[in-house]
């Protein structure tokens, strides 16, 4: 699949710096980044919490740290879920 088909728009950093600071749970267990990408969100998360899980769909952009998988397919149980997921996907060609 294609950015277009995925799409992937990449979080621009003050809009992410911006969506952490508005998290509100004092002491997550876990954070879950469920469309990692390059990893905007995931890096500034991992800065201010402990236990932090990205997922990301496209290997070919996943950072080294992200699970790459479909976020429907997982089992975790996050505190709290932060990102920027594609609004629109498609798998056909």
């Amino acid at each position: 699949m294609n950015k277009i088909q995925l799409g992937q728009v990449f979080t621009p950093d003050f809009i992410v710096d911006k969506m952490i600071s508005l998290i509100s749970h004092p002491n997550p267990l876990l954070v879950l980044e469920p469309s990692s990408g390059t990893g905007n969100f995931y890096f500034k998360l991992t800065s201010k919490f402990n236990n932090v899980v990205a997922i990301e769909i496209d290997a070919s952009i996943a950072h080294e740290n992200a699970i790459i998988d479909s976020y429907f397919n997982t089992k975790y149980h996050p505190d709290v879920n932060i990102g920027n997921p594609p609004y629109s996907v498609s798998t056909k060609s």
